[in-house]
């Protein structure tokens, strides 16, 4: 019975050890499952990347090449923060500042760590933009050149829930220069982008302060369990029960509060885009600092400060400080409840002048949370705002009519896209036109002078006019009214002058407490003329046209010729009530355009001159000075055109496909044929009748080489029977077929030269299109681009030119790459050249290694008495071109190897002359080119 129980006991044990083995398993899975959730790898999203593109790829020594940073995929995302690490070869290009990294988008910030050189944007609309940054870069004037790059690495965005990494991205980049005299060839390498590397940071570290702090409270609530179930302490329950609580309590409590205090990163009072700036300024330049002073043990006290540092930028308490942080904390600050008030700047004038099209109103603004105005609403009208710094200006359309009016503010648009209220208004005061005087006349026959006073705003007080005859004695001095009429017996050939003065107020007098009467005038000359009195003027009108025929949108042109015995020229024409000036004058020709006349309307116009009027204010009448007919002139309709015309050559099939648009808006189009032409007009293909169709393809028998192009002819009628056009071209597009320039012949001296080898040399010849060598006079070869050198050459004929450079220093395989040539043309006005990126052509070089040498060589034991002689010495050998060799002394033979020998040879007779002779096999190449 005793046994059984033991074994017994034994299986009891055996089964809770077992369900102990089972729940451990569990608790592991859990815990697997939990550290996936919280420490799951970045995610990369292949399909969403940052695409670099330069204004320029081909650099020279002193360039400035212009760096853009695009991505379409990323403009329709949620993001409100990313960071990248910014590569560039630093032995090419000058170091970027940070103010040299611009955004194109108010609402995106973008800053950058000249030490780090990491880059870190902040959207304050969660959007990204198309085009995130722009830089420039100048490339040293001691650059390396070659090939070279421009990088983003490490490249991390998040929309406040999740982080994700994107691909890095390169740019590829060449830098040439031209080869001074007698300079090595450069090998050319290029250069590779470091991929950056990844800290694995510590469990505390990434353990998230919520977790910590709930492993706090779990243990004190264990304790406090245990003293009450343990040690049987009375009331236990009521004991655990307020000890959970109060502990819970006063946790949730400090975390509430320590939160709170996270929130407002920069201790500022006040939750704002500074924070996540302050975030993203500790991301991009303070990490380092982190590291190193959790490396430095013995700084206790800068550890303690860097990491409540690290625990205040930790905006998400996940344990990390990324670009979760700095997106938190923008969300945050987006869905903040802002303030605005808007206030007058005292330093602006009230008044504006009449003919202003815009007005320029000034004001304070005060944001809290801070942040920017990018637009604000006036009058129920957006308009964009300029930030002067310590105040905001905005240009609104000027109102037409004078007199004081309110511009009311009732909303602005802030950089993050949130729109607020606001209740405020500013008033200015359009100014009153000034009076002025108008049909001014005389009436030669009648001795009648006449003018009225124009007074648009009512702004005329008083006023006189004077007449005065040519000896300076005033004739009349009368009041200035709106219609003015004098009459008096003027002599002719007699000069006569009349000055009209007037007093005006400009404002309403609102202002006036402010700005006094500064806008009243008084006895100001507002009109003053000479002129004299004389009925024979011969005057002569003659030759009267006007265009035919215009498009519509074009204004028809009037051209005339006149005459008169005082030689007096026309000032202007009254057509149809309108008066229009002389655009045009020479002699007595004139030609006027009618840019007053809609011609937006296809059809049959007339217009008729009713007035010509000279430059001494003479006004000559249709109807009773002068007869002519009536002027017609025809508004066509708009021709058709073809337009975003696309090619395609496919070889394999021997055709070429276009897609194109035709635009025919007035229903003009008979017939449209397409033809495919070479660079000689000769028709290779036709496709007739196409006006239903989208895509054309044109077929060629032979291979086809050069410039070809496609053209529209089209037949259509614009509205007249002289206006009908045939076979007219509406369109065409040009289609290369292959390269205009590419490398046919690339010949060196020999495939194996020595080290250092001057003027070697390299013949290069090139073939041109057909089509290239008819549209330019380049007839020369002058040059090429190898490995990143420029290369005059020596002339040749037929597009061929000779190189010749130095040689390597270096031994092995050496690439000669050309990529760019350079063509001349010279004749009796001077020479011109320029280089042309052709497909890259590479041949190869061996450069022969050193040829073995015996080096160091000494005796280092003679024994006479056993006649032996010791020698030592070192086989010096150019990157293994030495493969087995012998030494010979008094007819004994020994190997020797690569490096240091010590050799004994024995029979050695004394008081003898004798040679050490070396022999050797080795290869100076490297067996790679044929």
């Amino acid at each position: 019975m005793i046994k059984y129980i033991h074994n017994f006991k034994k299986e009891a044990f055996y089964i809770k050890k077992g369900e102990m083995r089972m729940k451990s398993r569990r608790f592991q899975y859990i815990l697997s499952m939990f550290l996936l959730f919280f420490l799951l790898p970045t995610i990369v999203l292949a399909k969403e990347e940052i695409t670099l593109k330069a204004d320029q790829t081909d650099l020279e020594m002193g360039d400035v090449v212009t760096i853009q940073g695009t991505s379409s995929s990323l403009s329709n995302k949620k993001l409100y923060a990313l960071t990248a690490t910014f590569n560039y070869d630093q032995a090419i290009f000058e170091t970027p500042e940070a103010s040299d990294f611009l955004s194109l988008d108010d609402s995106l910030k973008v800053t950058y760590s000249t030490q780090t050189q990491k880059l870190g944007f902040i959207s304050k609309t969660g959007q990204i933009p198309s085009t995130l940054f722009r830089v420039q870069l100048k490339v040293k004037k001691k650059a390396t050149v070659g090939n070279t790059y421009i990088g983003l690495t490490n490249i991390t965005i998040s929309d406040g829930e999740e982080k994700h990494s994107l691909p890095q991205s390169t740019l590829q980049l060449l830098v040439t220069r031209d080869a001074l005299e007698d300079e090595v060839l450069p090998i050319n390498q290029p250069n590779q982008i470091q991929e950056a590397k990844e800290t694995v940071m510590t469990v505390l570290t990434t353990m998230p302060i919520i977790q910590i702090l709930a492993v706090i409270l779990i243990g004190l609530a264990s304790v406090a369990i245990y003293f009450c179930l343990f040690k049987r302490h009375r009331n236990r329950l009521i004991i655990v029960l307020l000890s959970i609580g109060g502990i819970s309590f006063l946790a949730l409590s400090s975390l509430c509060f320590i939160n709170f205090r996270k929130k407002d990163v920069n201790q500022d009072g006040e939750r704002n885009y500074e924070d996540a700036e302050n975030i993203m300024s500790y991301i991009l330049e303070g990490e380092e600092e982190i590291r190193d002073a959790n490396k430095t043990k013995n700084a206790s006290k800068q550890s303690a400060s860097l990491f409540q540092q690290r625990f205040q930028y930790d905006y998400n308490n996940d344990g990390y400080i990324d670009v979760k942080d700095v997106a938190n904390s923008v969300q945050q600050t987006t869905e903040a409840s802002y303030r605005v008030e808007l206030s007058a700047r005292k330093e602006d004038s009230v008044y504006v002048e009449k003919q202003a099209e815009q007005i320029i109103l000034n004001f304070h603004a005060t944001i809290s949370p801070k942040e920017t105005i990018q637009k604000v609403e006036v009058n129920h009208q957006y308009y964009p705002v300029t930030n002067m710094g310590t105040y905001y200006s905005v240009s609104v359309t000027a109102p037409k009519s004078s007199g004081v009016h309110t511009f009311q503010f009732s909303k602005v648009l802030l950089s993050n896209q949130r729109e607020i209220k606001t209740n405020f208004s500013l008033k200015k005061e359009i100014l009153k036109a000034i009076p002025y005087v108008d049909l001014f006349n005389i009436n030669d026959d009648k001795n009648v002078l006449t003018f009225r006073l124009e007074d648009q705003d009512d702004a005329f007080l008083d006023g006189e006019v004077s007449i005065m005859d040519d000896s300076g004695v005033e004739i009349f001095n009368e009041a200035l009214k709106q219609e003015n009429r004098f009459e008096y017996p003027f002599e002719e050939e007699k000069m006569y002058s009349i000055l009209v003065t007037a007093s005006y107020d400009l404002d309403t007098d609102e202002f006036n407490d402010k700005t006094g009467q500064q806008n009243l005038y008084k006895n100001k000359e507002i009109y003053s003329h000479s002129f004299s009195v004389d009925s024979h003027y011969e005057f002569i009108i003659s030759d009267v046209m006007i265009t035919d025929a215009i498009e519509k949108g074009e204004k028809p042109k009037v051209s005339f010729n006149s005459s008169n015995n005082k030689n007096l020229q026309v000032d202007y024409i009254v057509v149809d009530e309108k008066e229009y000036d002389i655009t045009a004058q020479q002699d007595s020709h004139y030609e006027v355009l009618l840019d007053d006349i809609d011609t937006s309307t296809f059809g049959k116009y007339q217009v008729d001159i009713d007035q010509v009027v000279l430059n001494n204010y003479k006004s000559f009448q249709r109807t009773t000075d002068y007869e002519i007919d009536s002027l017609t002139y025809h508004v066509l309709k708009h021709a058709p055109t073809v337009h975003s015309i696309a090619l395609q050559n496919q070889q394999e099939d021997k055709v070429i496909t276009a897609t194109y648009t035709l635009s025919d808006p007035d229903k003009t189009l008979q017939k449209l044929n397409a033809v495919l032409v070479d660079s000689t007009d000769k028709i290779i293909d036709i496709q007739e009748d196409i006006a239903q169709q989208k895509q054309l393809t044109f077929s060629y028998q032979n291979s086809i080489d050069g410039r070809y192009r496609v053209k529209f002819l089209a037949t259509y009628n614009l509205g007249t029977d002289r206006h009908t056009y045939q076979d007219k071209n509406i369109g065409e597009e040009e289609i290369l077929t292959q390269m205009d320039i590419y490398i046919t012949q690339a010949v060196v001296k020999n495939h194996f030269p020595t080290k250092g080898e001057p003027k070697y040399t390299v013949f290069y010849q090139v073939s041109l299109s057909e089509a290239l060598k008819n549209s330019v006079s380049y007839n020369e070869l002058a040059g090429v681009t190898l490995n990143g050198l420029n290369y005059d050459g020596n002339k040749g004929n037929n597009y061929s030119t000779t190189i010749s450079f130095t040689v390597p220093s270096e031994s092995g395989v050496v690439d000669l790459k050309v990529d760019r040539v350079k063509l001349r043309y010279e004749n009796y006005q001077g020479v011109s050249s320029a280089f042309f990126s052709v497909k890259p052509s590479i041949v190869q070089i061996d450069v022969l290694k050193d040829a073995p040498t015996i080096e160091n060589l000494q005796v280092l034991e003679e024994d006479y008495a056993n006649q032996s002689t010791t020698f030592q010495f070192d086989v010096i050998d150019d990157k293994g071109g030495f493969e087995s060799g012998e030494v010979e002394f008094n007819h004994e033979i020994q190997s020797i190897e690569r490096g240091t020998n010590t050799i004994t040879f024995h029979q050695i007779p004394q008081d003898e002359t004798l040679q050490l002779n070396f022999y050797g096999d080795y290869d100076l190449d490297t067996n790679t080119l044929k």
